[in-house]
């Protein structure tokens, strides 16, 4: 039986990470590097960096980082065995029998206790449908299968009695994390936790890979209320990063090369029982950045199927531009002010739908035609009021042929000049620039990091000779920067097969150490060569800037002492003849002289 952690290694050697992370975003080959605005945060510039020599990435505006796992755990929001499993599955690998699953956290062992109860609390609501006369009847009445049931993981939540809450208590799952998973209240008069979803039919929330995360309960009739209760967010569950039937749908999604888009469960389930099986829904929230990324990876079209009154309307507004953002095509179907796509099917059928969505407009058409019945364009006030509002629609889109298309049509929509529109639409933003010392300063502000510095580390990290040179030749006092200090140290200490990249990361004591050494490691993409040239030249720097600063500091040493005696005085002047013979030495070193200067007796002397 094979471990977790070595089948994780023999997939990171498997696999190439541009063609892994291609598959989530847009890669822009830049010389041997790729790059593409990152994925974890809002960014104009392209900041997200993949090296295929190194199998790995970093975002210099983030930090976030790491090696093809790492980034399939932050993209997928998994933990580390189910993004190896995820990896694996998608690309063929078979899976031996696995133990040590290595669970590196109290978080992570809190995560994994989260997706179990989960687990058991679905497997517990979908035994109670069939027993239950009252479900059975207002899924038969909604025209909801059994294979519906089945494929959704529907289930229902008894009315009276704390039945769920017993039968976890049986199984050894404490109170304690029944509330953390928001399947447990507590009355707050004294009589202890109760069951939170009562009497209402429960529709499972999953993971891009299938797990259950959450639930929603919408109760049996039309009285009650809240019409709908839904789980509060936990570790393992923020609603802004999960569309309802995406496990479901994604096959259809990337068979059909689009995706339909509506409000909530229900909506989403009778799309599918009617054929439309490549739809999602966003939850009853706004459609966020996360939902866009989700979407991205399956294809770059989408409908939306959105309730038609004024709410809906506005939920499609704000849902388009996240879209956009990612460059999707998106398309709108007008559903008539009282309808919701399950009250239309039900009305109308599947061919009336099928319609609607092959006659979809373009957004661009249909949010224009909706701002101009609202704002006289023959008018000035009129068109700076439309440009104001189709500015907040597109205006984050990025690719240029799109920019050049919506100022055509929007320049011959208001008989405005294109050069007008443009600026409208798309003044220009400033550039930013990145640097790998602001990239890897993040919380260590003590001192800035020298060039020299990470020239040495990548120079110790990629080439051997360096190493056995500088153990002997070079102080780690010399290095000013903290983490450069520590990471020098580790390099040196660490065994051959450890320092090849993405491995030598795993060297690091938590997740600011590793984005550090990414960013180095990142801020070129051409090996350091000539060693016999470099390595002379970057040490000596070093050390001359650490004697520079040893003679200063003797120079505010000699200035006090000679009010307190010559033979002090005389004592701090010999030093610094020694240190100006050393940077005499150093100097010489870089022009050949090398390896006859002993500098860490050097170094001990003069110290």
């Amino acid at each position: 039986m094979g471990t977790l952690s070595a089948f994780a290694d023999q997939l990171r050697s498997s696999l190439d990470i541009v063609e892994i992370i291609s598959a989530y975003l847009p890669l822009k080959k830049r010389g041997k590097e790729h790059e593409v605005c990152c994925p974890f945060h809002h960014e104009k510039t392209a900041s997200f960096k993949v090296s295929p020599a190194k199998q790995i990435f970093h975002c210099f505006g983030c930090h976030k980082g790491g090696d093809v796992i790492r980034f399939v755990q932050e993209f997928e929001h998994l933990d580390f065995r189910a993004a190896v499993m995820l990896l694996a599955e998608r690309h063929g690998i078979a899976v031996p029998n696995l133990s040590g699953v290595p669970v590196s956290s109290e978080e992570e062992k809190r995560r994994m206790a989260l997706y179990e109860v989960h687990q058991l609390a679905a497997e517990f609501f979908v035994e109670q449908v069939g027993r239950s006369a009252q479900a059975t009847q207002y899924l038969e009445k909604r025209g909801i299968t059994h294979d519906l049931v089945d494929a959704f993981g529907l289930g229902f939540a008894p009315e009276r009695g704390n039945l769920f809450l017993a039968y976890a208590r049986q199984r050894g799952y404490s109170d304690g994390l029944l509330r953390e998973a928001g399947l447990v209240k507590d009355a707050g008069d004294g009589r202890g936790p109760y069951d939170a979803f009562r009497g209402r039919i429960i529709f499972p929330i999953a993971d891009a890979v299938g797990r259950v995360v959450a639930f929603g309960g919408r109760v049996l009739d039309k009285e009650s209320q809240p019409k709908y209760l839904n789980s509060p967010e936990t570790p393992i569950y923020q609603k802004g990063r999960f569309l309802y039937a995406y496990h479901v749908a994604k096959n259809a999604i990337k068979e059909r090369g689009f995706a339909i888009i509506t409000e909530g469960y229900m909506d989403a389930i009778a799309c599918h029982q009617y054929g439309f099986t490549n739809t999602v829904a966003s939850l009853g929230t706004a459609f966020t950045d996360a939902m866009g990324r989700l979407l991205k990876r399956l294809c770059t079209k989408a409908v939306y199927l959105y309730d038609g009154d004024e709410a809906g309307q506005k939920a499609m507004f704000g849902g388009t531009q996240v879209l956009l953002a990612h460059d999707f095509q998106v398309r709108i179907v007008a559903l008539p002010p009282e309808d919701d796509p399950d009250s239309l099917l039900r009305r109308e059928g599947a061919g009336a739908l099928a319609q609607r969505i092959e006659h979809a407009l373009d957004h661009f058409d249909y949010f224009v035609e909706a701002a101009a019945s609202r704002h006289d364009r023959t008018t000035v006030e009129g068109r700076i009021a439309l440009l104001e509002y189709i500015n907040e629609l597109v205006g984050r889109t990025r690719h240029p042929v799109a920019r050049h298309d919506y100022v055509r049509r929007l320049g011959e929509f208001l008989a405005l000049p294109e050069s007008v529109v443009r600026q409208s639409l798309f003044g220009k933003m400033p550039r930013m620039r990145e640097t790998v010392a602001k990239a890897v300063s993040v919380g260590d502000k003590a001192e800035p990091l020298d060039r020299h510095e990470t020239g040495l580390l990548r120079l110790l990290i990629e080439n051997e000779k360096a190493r056995d040179a500088a153990r002997n030749q070079i102080n780690p006092e010399w290095l000013f920067h903290p983490k450069a200090k520590l990471w020098y140290e580790r390099v040196l200490a660490a065994e051959e097969d450890q320092l090849a990249p993405p491995r030598v990361l795993e060297l690091a004591d938590d997740e600011s150490d590793a984005a550090f050494l990414r960013a180095i490691l990142l801020a070129e993409s051409e090996p350091l060569a000539d060693f016999e040239r470099l390595y002379p030249e970057i040490v000596a720097y070093l050390a001359s800037r650490y004697y520079d600063h040893l003679a200063r500091d003797l120079d505010k040493q000699i200035a006090e002492a000679s009010e307190q005696g010559e033979t002090l005085v005389a004592d701090l002047v010999q030093k610094k003849i020694e240190i100006n013979r050393i940077k005499t030495l150093l100097g010489e070193a870089r022009y050949g002289k090398w390896y006859d200067l002993p500098l860490m007796s050097s170094a001990s002397s003069a110290g």
